[in-house]
């Protein structure tokens, strides 16, 4: 039976010897983009073709299924910032369980017939095939065999933090929105649809608009964060709850976003959510007036929360 992800590779179609990187990608932080940037020129002294081969599910879906890793970015937006970065030569694969008992020799014989495999640019912690076998080691044996070359890269280091995905999901996952904008290179934002809610916000004289997110994505620490939300292309300061609305004994975790100065019907858009820093962390309230009064300080807070946290719009953009 013929891998799907051999498929995929035939269908991208490529002449040239190509330099590789094989990675997830999650997030595309500034730690990707450095490699990427290096890919690039690499490939170009070589007088070769930059390739990118990703996965269209974070590979301990199948390996380990009982551990799911949340994903900083959709698959939709993690192919758009890849090629936002010049990369022409992009193939999302499938990852499924035929995939991960391919051993490394068969990988990179795979590669070497689809797509003209080269050489590899990557980490230090890389490994590939069944059981993680291909390590840096390995492939630089397989490659003085087989025709090709490894090239590895130091783990990038900003500020005393070593740019990581893990690092970036563990920021968001704090709250910390700050250092996972420094690792990112951009503030941390997820799309979503505006759905009817319980209305309550509508109630309380702040009507927000409900967020439907994709349920795979790390969500940010239980809080108000002040936002921005970009709908149709315009970018719109605004509050953002993420929590189980402790108040009203809630028990599902929501996003709900009050956007300042604005109330139009904005129900079944689709909508960009971009996050700068906490106001505050979730609380739980005597009142529905106690509420209220602290929502009102939250939103008085959220433009100078946001004139501090740098983000420039014109050079945020998702379309490749």
């Amino acid at each position: 039976m013929e891998l799907r992800a051999n498929q995929e590779l035939l269908e991208a179609k490529v002449d040239e010897p190509t330099l590789v990187t094989v990675g997830m990608f999650d997030g595309v932080h500034l730690g990707h983009k450095y490699l990427l940037n290096l890919l690039k020129n690499e490939s170009t002294k070589r007088n070769m073709s930059p390739a990118v081969l990703t996965f269209r599910d974070h590979p301990q879906s199948i390996l380990r299924p009982e551990s799911q890793v949340p994903l900083i970015t959709s698959l939709d937006d993690r192919l758009s910032l890849i090629s936002n970065e010049g990369i022409n030569f992009l193939v999302p694969l499938t990852f499924d369980q035929d995939l991960s008992l391919v051993g490394a020799r068969s990988f990179v014989e795979m590669l070497k017939i689809t797509i003209n495999l080269r050489g590899f640019l990557v980490g230090p912690d890389f490994a590939l095939g069944h059981k993680r076998e291909g390590t840096i080691p390995v492939l630089t044996a397989l490659g003085k065999e087989m025709g090709f070359f490894v090239s590895v890269l130091d783990v990038l280091e900003l500020e005393g933090n070593s740019v990581r995905s893990t690092n970036v999901r563990n920021s968001i996952k704090e709250g910390n929105m700050e250092l996972a904008a420094k690792l990112l290179g951009r503030p941390h934002s997820f799309s979503a649809k505006v759905v009817h809610g319980e209305g309550r916000g509508k109630k309380l004289g702040f009507p927000t608009a409900n967020l439907l997110y994709d349920n795979s994505l790390i969500i940010p620490h239980d809080g108000v964060y002040a936002t921005w939300i970009e709908i149709d292309g315009q970018y719109m300061p605004s509050a953002t709850s993420i929590g189980n609305n402790p108040t009203f004994k809630g028990e599902n975790i929501t996003v709900e976003t009050f956007i300042l100065g604005f109330d139009s019907d904005i129900y079944d858009v689709n909508v960009r959510l971009i996050f700068g820093p906490m106001l505050r962390e979730m609380a739980s309230f005597s009142s529905s007036n106690e509420l209220v009064e602290q929502m009102k300080n939250d939103i008085s807070n959220v433009h100078d929360a946001l004139n501090k946290f740098p983000f420039n719009h014109d050079s945020f953009s998702f379309l490749p």
